[in-house]
């Protein structure tokens, strides 16, 4: 709703459709909207239903998640039907997957697939991107501080309670990585974790990053199609993420707190 109502908003002159498999909540958001776009019907666990809708468009932009349940037909009906693809996922090991599956065909015909397009990861991805461009030389280390605002939404909640069935390789810290990209170097300075410390010159403590594991995975492949593509950030560039916060005792609590929320899950 939020997308739908900002797109109505802001790009009025767009010409784009609501799509989703409950016609009497689409219809009704139509309504609250005052949107004259077209109203299309497919379920995520019907293909047939999905070619239909990707045959209908040049763009999917899909925001219901968990995405590795929901997500992956659409991708699929999009790479057969010639339609670009985009998300808000944050489910890296899904995001693999669908490299393994799709890319090949996907680059032959010209389809952009892309992924975490949200919170996860467009600050921390392009964000990288615009800091290293600003640079003459290159760039060993980027280290992104974030402070959280906002609660997760109810796909964000269920996602997290399915991690525990992720396979322990698909938590790699370089796991969207093409093959051969990964200095040792690297790997040394990549391992998941954090560190409670005053960080000068942002007035807070680092801790935890509530995205860290999503969002690092995704400047890390960025950053090796970056160095394959002669246009590389720097040498054995490497990618940190953390949480930050006003005090030392709220970064505890928030970072131990999370540590032990997954630890459970998992």
């Amino acid at each position: 709703q939020l997308c739908a109502k900002y797109l109505q908003d802001n790009y009025a002159d767009l010409n784009w459709a609501m799509a989703g498999r409950d016609k009497d909540k689409l219809e009704q958001l139509k309504l609250d909207l005052n949107f004259s776009g077209d109203v299309l019907i497919a379920d995520a666990q019907d293909l047939e239903a999905l070619r239909e809708l990707a045959r209908q468009t040049k763009v999917v932009l899909s925001t219901a998640g968990p995405f590795a349940r929901y997500g992956s037909l659409l991708v699929q009906a999009c790479v057969e039907q010639g339609a670009h693809y985009t998300d808000i996922t944050g489910e890296n090991h899904w995001v693999r997957d669908l490299i393994d599956k799709h890319h090949e065909e996907a680059a032959s015909k010209g389809i952009r697939i892309i992924p975490s397009c949200g919170y996860d990861s467009i600050p921390s991805d392009i964000g990288t991107y615009f800091a290293v461009s600003q640079f003459d030389k290159p760039v060993s280390r980027v280290d992104v501080y974030q402070e959280a605002v906002g609660t997760a939404s109810g796909g964000t909640t269920e996602t997290m309670f399915t991690i525990g069935n992720v396979p322990k390789k698909m938590r790699d810290p370089f796991v969207l990585n093409p093959e051969n990209t990964v200095s040792d170097t690297q790997k040394k300075h990549s391992k998941d974790g954090f560190k409670i410390q005053k960080i000068e010159g942002l007035d807070g403590w680092s801790g935890i990053g509530m995205m860290a594991i999503a969002n690092t995975r995704v400047v890390r492949r960025s950053a090796a199609l970056m160095e394959q593509n002669q246009n590389s950030y720097g040498k054995d560039f490497v990618f940190g993420e953390h949480g930050l916060f006003k005090t030392k005792k709220l970064a505890r609590i928030t970072s131990y707190g999370l540590l032990i929320a997954v630890m459970i899950i998992a």
